[in-house]
């Protein structure tokens, strides 16, 4: 069974608000969620796939040295 994170966990997760999460919710966006009644809780599985398909890669370029 897979563990689960409330709005106010996922929300200091990544330093947010609970409101923010909520309007993304509202959009149909962001992280998929579970409504049950009026609790909302986010599975800790689509929580960390979200973020690895959100990770951006930044090449580092060496500056050349002019000489």
């Amino acid at each position: 069974m897979d563990r689960v994170i409330t709005t106010e966990q996922l929300a200091v997760r990544w330093a947010t608000s609970r409101s923010y999460l909520a309007n993304l919710r509202s959009q149909g966006k962001g992280c998929p969620y579970i409504k049950l009644g009026r609790r909302v809780v986010y599975r800790a599985s689509d929580v960390k796939r979200y973020e690895l398909n959100r990770r951006v890669a930044v090449e580092f370029v060496r500056p050349k040295v002019r000489k």
